[in-house]
């Protein structure tokens, strides 16, 4: 289990730092280092595409160590399930069904953000 959050908190310094959320300790007399030149811009989209990609396709980063975003969300079927279940099984041991069926990633970029109709406690009205 230790070996686990090591790697979760290297992911997330990772992206942080590529974020550029991870600045110099001394900030008091630094300065924006301005715009990033095209190739930097490029270099950083691939990094954080490479880091997105090992994410997405991991299995340890899951509660069973077996399965990945990939494992539902499979690119070869338009990031949708691969089975023709209603709901992909899931869970520390890979035995509880889901929620919900799951769906396509293919349409994420160009859909604007859900925040509608979530009603989780009284104190949200």
């Amino acid at each position: 289990m230790p070996t686990r959050r090591w790697k979760s908190l290297t992911i997330a310094i990772a992206t942080a730092s590529m974020f550029g959320f991870a600045g110099p300790a001394n900030t008091a007399g630094s300065t924006h280092p301005g715009p990033l030149s095209r190739a930097e811009a490029f270099a950083r989209a691939e990094a954080m595409t490479a880091l997105g990609r090992k994410m997405f396709f991991d299995p340890s980063l899951s509660a069973s160590r077996k399965q990945a975003c990939s494992s539902c969300h499979d690119p070869d079927h338009a990031f949708g399930p691969a089975s023709a279940t209603p709901v992909e099984m899931g869970g520390p041991n890979v035995d509880r069904p889901g929620l919900r069926a799951v769906p396509s990633l293919r349409y994420l970029q160009a859909a604007p953000p859900f925040t509608e109709h979530f009603y989780d406690s009284e104190d949200e009205g």
